[in-house]
Order: C-alpha cells, then structure tokens, then sequence
C-alpha cells in the first residue's frame, strides 16, 4: 500500500492505514450528498476494525443514484444526517 501525503507519493509500505468510501446521491459536490459512509482499518495486514453507517442526506436520492448503490430514500429515513465539520 502506497501514501500521499501533501500531495507527494511516498515510496514504502505503509503497514497501517484505513480506507474510506462514501456513497452519494451524484457526481456533483454542489448540490449532491452522502447518503453511506464506510471505513476499514488496517494494522500489520489485517483488517482490526470497521465502519459503516447510512446517512439521510436531506434531500430525495435520484433512481439513478439508487440503480448505482442500491441506497434508497426509506433505507436513509432514520439515519443520521451528515453534518459537514468547518464547512
């Protein structure tokens, strides 16, 4: 596994590290919103932790957006909503 770090590739193995994916209702960042967020962290080779969470994004998701992540609006109903941090 390769890391960036301020922009720069770093040449070695990085043993620990965790991955994140998030699952929106579009492509746009102006006027689209997270509707899952998942993590998985890794220590030494293996995965020791993980995290998955629905998020109500506000707003009706696109049968577009569902047919890709299979997220609907009554999946996201009663999950939290995702609060941007500084924004």
């Amino acid at each position: 596994m390769f890391s960036t770090q301020m922009g720069k590739r770093l040449k070695e193995y990085v043993r620990d590290y965790v991955v994140f994916d998030l699952e929106t209702t579009g492509i746009s960042p102006y006027k689209d919103r997270v509707v899952e967020i998942s993590a998985v962290k890794v220590v030494g080779e293996e995965v020791t932790d993980e995290f998955t969470s629905l998020v109500n994004p506000g707003m009706h998701i696109p049968a577009q957006a569902s047919a890709v992540n299979g997220i609907t609006d009554d999946m996201v109903a009663d999950a939290p909503s995702f609060e941007p941090a500084g924004f």
